[in-house]
């Protein structure tokens, strides 16, 4: 596909514009960009389902946002965020970003589990494992609705 791209202009998605943080986009190839600037009159379309934000485009936002910033302490920051959510997250804490979602730790009791290739009963030992649960904000974003005026029609 094309070159990932963060894009904090929305002119060309005004309905989009209205207490929304920059949405990812990407740079389309020439054949698929033509179709797409006849229909939304930019060179750059809302990414699709699929595509992936790698913690390089997280160090790129933060530098694009701080341009006074370093490209090194971009992913410095980025990093240190990065490296106390995982001891917290090892030490059992939970980690609770409003609007975002919150992570915490389960545990997960022994149990017998399934060769799914031979069928054979095999043990599996007890573990703890990351568990992502997502705030509200965050959830009618990702549907496509304002939280604003979600909140008042709930």
């Amino acid at each position: 596909m094309g070159e990932d791209l963060f894009c904090s202009d929305r002119q060309a998605f005004p309905h989009l514009a209205t207490r929304l943080a920059p949405l990812r986009m990407v740079a389309l190839p020439a054949p698929v960009a033509r179709r797409e600037i006849a229909r939304h009159r930019s060179r750059f379309f809302l990414c699709r389902e699929g595509d992936v934000m790698t913690k390089r485009d997280l160090i790129d936002e933060v530098n694009k946002r701080f341009p006074h910033l370093s490209r090194r302490d971009s992913e410095v920051i980025i990093n240190a965020i990065f490296d106390s959510m995982v001891d917290a997250l090892a030490q059992g804490d939970r980690i609770e970003i409003r609007g975002f979602g919150s992570f915490v730790v389960k545990h997960r009791r022994a149990r017998q589990g399934r060769n799914p290739k031979s069928g054979v009963l095999v043990s599996v030992a007890a573990k703890r494992v990351p568990f992502f649960k997502v705030g509200k904000e965050l959830r009618l974003r990702v549907d496509g609705k304002d939280p604003g005026t979600a909140e008042a029609s709930e």
